[in-house]
């Protein structure tokens, strides 16, 4: 398995430029991508956000906020 706690950060990647996201509040830093969440009232929407070219997908609805288990798991998804 990848040692992911030496990819994750909370702070802002060196180099790039700091911007408001619309879909939500970054939780996390990791190759090069910015993890959201937003909180809709019933759902936890999680969107990845590619900090080079901006793109955006959605990678997660839950109904319950991640834990660290489940952080681990979708910066997993991000590597892939």
């Amino acid at each position: 398995m990848y040692n992911l706690k030496n990819k994750i950060s909370r702070e802002l990647p060196k180099g790039v430029v700091p911007r408001t996201f619309k879909d939500g509040e970054p939780l996390l830093y990791a190759f090069n991508c910015a993890l959201l969440e937003r909180d809709t009232g019933t759902t936890f929407i999680y969107t990845v956000v590619n900090l080079t070219s901006g793109k955006s997908e959605i990678i997660s609805r839950r109904t319950n906020p991640l834990t660290t288990s489940g952080v681990e798991a979708i910066v997993e998804r991000i590597i892939n």
